[in-house]
């Protein structure tokens, strides 16, 4: 259901840049591995799915047609020249062995006469002996094989996969465009304009806070906690309400960090010292925002999550409001 409310034609318009790595693909100096980077929650995962349907569409005149025989064994993910790599389940990382199994299926012969498409979604969940697996490939490119890779943050990447990859970067969705987005999917446009600014451009995230009532009481969650921490004295309390919210953990994050982008755009000229978060320059938001990164990282290494919490609820009270902890 998301993807037919994320079209083609929808993404394209938003992201020009899209068109034009097609366009580049058959120039004269084609790209063989092409990394979308990108805030969680704006269809970087759709993106993928559409540009693989667009190099192995069958038609002559209008990729991703989206209605050939290619492009839907694509979106069931049926085709036989597309591989894609995911954590596991019950996984948070993507491990070196089923990084080689897809990798080792690329020295075989082609199931079908077109390119082969490699699809890795959020490599940064990729361990660094798995990144470096995938890097072999990437340093001598076979020509008929297109990696199309997507992540959150390129700083988890290794500096030497960045390289070999033409780098797009993909800013958050205008809010007017997000708020339609949301509208279309039968939110009242007051509330679609709220969700739309809390989400902060991000409009799977906004559809997501629109729906669930759990989502919302995680937004409350984050209010009292992170986003409610006044002196360090109010820590002990708040790592308290974090405790039992291990399940939602990446969530929790996810959110989290969405209501820092919107922080960061409303404080852009900020250059004062004034604590909190609505005065707190943008320099120390994105500190906390590289913390919440950061988190995201220890999360998928098992570091435990009332750890992770506490470093963040930590790290918040020195930086947004300069508490000596």
């Amino acid at each position: 259901m998301t993807g037919e409310r994320l079209p083609w034609d929808k993404l394209s318009a938003l992201y020009p840049q899209l068109v034009r790595a097609l366009q580049d693909r058959t120039g004269p100096s084609p790209w063989h591995a092409l990394l979308l980077v990108g805030p969680g929650g704006i269809g970087k995962r759709r993106m993928v799915e559409l540009l693989a349907q667009a190099l192995l569409c069958a038609n002559s005149t209008h990729k991703p047609c989206g209605e050939c025989t290619a492009c839907q064994r694509v979106a069931d993910g049926t085709h036989g020249n597309l591989l894609s790599l995911a954590p596991l389940p019950r996984e948070k990382t993507i491990k070196i062995d089923p990084t080689r199994r897809v990798l080792d299926a690329l020295s075989l012969h082609p199931l079908e006469q077109s390119l082969r498409v490699v699809t890795i979604p959020q490599m940064e969940l990729m361990t660094e002996q798995a990144q470096n697996a995938v890097l072999k490939s990437l340093e001598e490119p076979d020509p008929n094989t297109v990696f199309l890779l997507t992540a959150a943050n390129e700083r988890a990447l290794l500096p030497t996969v960045r390289s070999r990859c033409r780098l797009m970067r993909l800013a958050p969705w205008p809010q007017d465009e997000t708020a339609s987005y949301l509208v279309s999917d039968g939110v009242p446009a007051q509330e679609a304009a709220e969700w739309a600014r809390l989400s902060g451009g991000r409009p799977l995230d906004a559809r997501r806070l629109a729906q669930d009532p759990h989502t919302r009481d995680l937004m409350q969650l984050i209010d009292r906690t992170w986003m409610g921490l006044r002196t360090r004295e109010d820590i002990p309390a708040a790592s308290a309400a974090l405790k039992g919210s291990k399940e939602d953990a990446d969530l929790l994050l996810h959110l989290l960090e969405a209501r820092i982008s919107v922080l960061i755009g409303q404080n852009i000229e900020q250059v004062g010292d004034a604590p909190g978060w609505d005065t707190a320059p943008a320099l120390r938001l994105r500190r906390v925002q590289e913390k919440v990164f950061e988190a995201r990282r220890y999360l998928a290494s098992n570091v435990s999550w009332q750890g992770v919490a506490d470093r963040l609820l930590i790290h918040i009270a020195k930086e947004i409001h300069q508490c000596p902890v």
